[in-house]
Formats: C-alpha cells, sequence, structure tokens
C-alpha cells in the first residue's frame, strides 16, 4: 500500500482537477513546475473550446445536449 503526504494528495487534487477541465498533462506539468499561472493556462484553453466551437457552428453542426446517464 502506499502512503501520501498532504502535499502530495494536493498535487493530486490538483492534476485531477485540471484534467478534468480539459488541460493536457504537458500544460498541467507547466502549471505545477510555476512555467504558467493556471489563470492563463484555463484562459488558453478555454479561447481554444470556443474557436472549437465557432468552427462547429459554422459548419451547421449543432451540438446535443449531454443526458445524464447515471442512475
Amino acid at each position: 500500500m502506499r502512503y501520501y503526504d498532504g502535499d502530495a494528495l494536493l498535487r493530486l487534487q490538483r492534476i485531477l482537477l485540471l484534467r478534468r477541465l480539459g488541460l493536457s498533462l504537458a500544460v498541467i506539468a507547466d502549471v505545477l513546475d510555476g512555467e504558467q499561472e493556471v489563470t492563463d493556462a484555463l484562459r488558453t484553453h478555454l479561447a481554444l473550446l470556443e474557436q472549437e466551437r465557432d468552427r462547429g457552428s459554422g459548419e451547421g453542426v449543432r451540438a446535443r445536449p449531454r443526458r445524464d446517464v447515471r442512475g
């Protein structure tokens, strides 16, 4: 069994949160190493998502709402 100290658990939680938000592991590593601010990384990611959305809407593609399949 492996045990983690408080700092390691906080780091893990931060990594999992940023992955869930869609950031790449490379960007997360930059954030954790202090090479990039988390707010800048999130703004850049949001801008990329908005570009993808706009590109899709320009082609007549319409996203369907996601249904919650959890019971």
